[in-house]
């Protein structure tokens, strides 16, 4: 008899061993190291797991990042970049995630779990880990820093952070090994926080008088490719959609956190009363059946605006390197403005490049426009006599000016033509030069140690201001009426106001296209006079 229940009871056991094994035959793969089948109770027999428990925080260093995690909920605390600095000349490499008080910036994932009657419960999941530092080696391409917990009603939570050798992507990995003979439903949040004060600076007002303000919120969704929001206009609201990303931009900078496809349900903006924004995505009932596992996974991008890097990342994403209205001037201008670099190695002297590249194109309508202007100089004592003969019938002087110009194959509009051409490639320039990272930090010559900044003894300024007044000359004197004189004195003086807090790689196109200009002026000047006598 006795033996008659050991062999049952030795059969139950065996056909029990068959049939976990068989359901979870894929249940513990990647986890070499930690057998939680064999022994559930291994973080607490494990010595270096139990001395982290008192040690809540992790360090990992990589190629591109140095970063702290906090072991509550796994979430990273402070996330610096290794290849940027903070200031210019300054030692102190950039946080961009952190967690002051004052500067609050941060990356989440939370999750929540579902129960009957819709009631939903967040779960505070405090990870081990088998070493405090984990460093990505010379020689190695990868870098997984996997944390564990194991709760006490038999599941075990596996969250890992891989890191890739070149790469600002991080991918963040869950796995739920659920030992219970229930199902468990799960909500997974990932979010960006950030408050509004911490995006102000000294240059605040400035920065929002003479470029796009550059603390910026963005997502993506099923209808809308990219939304840009200010974060001081932020208003609570969700969207439904099943693909996208979500994002808060500065100005060289930014984070995104990006799902798989068609794992979104919702995202949402919210704004509480303390001045913090959030904006995160949802993905809902995340099922696990009694003893099985799940993966979920997503990845989060920190780093700078390069769109190599980001292009491949997710549809749309490149659209928050931001040229505005004119972005299909400023693509190639960037485009042509990296294949100067490629030759010159300095990005003010692509900066010049580029500029004189531009001003050849143009040339012939330059050209157009001078020689008219020459024409009308020789012209002036026949247009004053006619504006004095018909002073008191404007209409019978307009006919008469418009018959003198035709007859010397004048164009009165042609100076225009220039003005409204150049325009669009100025604000092209502006949006492209304002965006481009590669300008931070970067050193022209001699005093300019920053092209993405203001020239610090406004030296560019008050040249591109005199060489201004100088091309105005010619074109005052052309003009009777003296409160016009006077508004066109001024406006180089007001230009050179306004560009003093403008980045000096701009200032510098300004200035040396002003200077081709004066020479190509000169230029067609000798000709016209020449071909004249």
């Amino acid at each position: 008899m006795i033996l008659k229940r050991f062999f049952y009871f030795f059969f139950f056991i065996l056909f029990f061993f068959i049939i976990i094994t068989y359901f979870n035959r894929n249940f513990f793969n990647g986890l070499q190291k930690i057998n939680f089948y064999e022994n559930k109770n291994y973080f607490f027999k494990n010595e270096n797991l139990l001395n982290n428990i008192n040690n809540s925080k992790i360090f990992i260093k990589t190629d591109l990042f140095n970063i702290v995690i906090n072991l509550l909920n796994g979430n990273i605390e402070k996330l610096s970049l290794c290849n940027y600095k903070e200031k210019l000349n300054s030692e102190k490499i950039l946080t961009i995630l952190n967690n002051k008080k004052d500067n609050i910036y941060q990356a989440k994932t939370e999750i929540i779990q579902n129960y009957k009657n819709n009631i939903i419960k967040k779960k505070n999941i405090f990870f081990f880990t088998e070493k405090k530092f984990f460093e990505l080696e010379k020689n190695n391409f990868f870098l997984f820093v996997p944390m564990y917990n194991i709760s006490n009603d038999g599941v075990i939570f596996t969250k890992t952070f891989i890191f890739k050798k070149n790469s600002y992507d991080i991918e963040i990995q869950y796995k739920i090994n659920n030992f219970t003979n229930k199902k468990i439903n799960f909500n997974f949040y990932n979010k960006l926080i950030k408050n509004i004060n911490g995006s102000n600076n000294k240059y605040f007002f400035l920065n929002n008088l003479f470029s796009k303000e550059y603390n910026n919120l963005s997502y993506s969704s099923d209808n809308k490719k990219f939304v840009n929001l200010k974060l001081n206009d932020i208003h609570d609201n969700n969207i439904s959609t099943s693909s996208g990303w979500i994002s808060i931009l500065q100005q060289y900078f930014f984070s995104s956190w990006i799902p798989k496809i068609n794992e979104i349900n919702d995202i949402y903006i919210k704004k509480n009363y303390d001045n913090y924004i959030e904006i995160g995505y949802i993905f809902k009932n995340f099922l696990i059946n009694p003893y099985s596992f799940g993966v979920f996974s997503s990845k989060l991008f920190v780093g700078p605006k390069i769109y190599d890097k980001i292009y491949f990342l997710a549809p749309n994403l490149n659209l928050i390197i931001d040229y505005g209205f004119f972005s299909f001037i400023s693509k190639p201008l960037f485009k042509l403005l990296n294949f100067f670099y490629f030759y010159t190695n300095n990005w003010g002297f692509s900066i010049i490049s580029i500029t004189l590249f531009i001003k050849i194109l143009l040339y012939p309508i330059t050209k157009s426009q001078y020689i008219s202007m020459c024409k009308i100089k020789l012209l002036q004592p026949k247009i004053n006599y006619i504006k004095k003969k018909f002073n008191n019938d404007k209409q019978k002087m307009s006919k008469k000016l418009m018959y003198l110009y035709k007859k010397n194959k004048i164009n009165p509009l042609g100076g225009c033509l220039p003005i409204l051409i150049q325009m669009p490639i100025f604000l092209s320039l502006y949006n492209m030069l304002n965006n481009s990272i590669e300008l931070r930090h970067s050193p022209f010559i001699f005093w300019i140690k920053d092209l993405s900044e203001k020239d610090p003894f406004y030296f560019l300024p008050f040249l591109m201001g005199f060489t201004m007044w100088y091309l105005q000359k010619e074109s005052i004197n052309n003009i009777s009426d003296n409160f016009q004189k006077i508004i066109m004195n001024i406006i180089p003086f007001i230009f050179s106001f306004f560009f003093i807090w403008f980045p000096s790689g701009l200032v510098l196109y300004y200035f040396i296209s002003n200077m081709i200009t004066i020479f190509q002026q000169c230029w067609i000047s000798y000709f016209f006079k020449k071909n004249i006598n």
